[in-house]
């Protein structure tokens, strides 16, 4: 089982990479 500040961060980063994805598309 993760910790707490670990799933954080995880979700932190799928957040990121999402956005960033996002962002290729106008």
């Amino acid at each position: 089982m993760e910790t707490l500040p670990q799933l954080k961060e995880e979700l932190a980063n799928e957040y990121q990479i999402t956005k960033n994805f996002i962002a290729l598309f106008p």
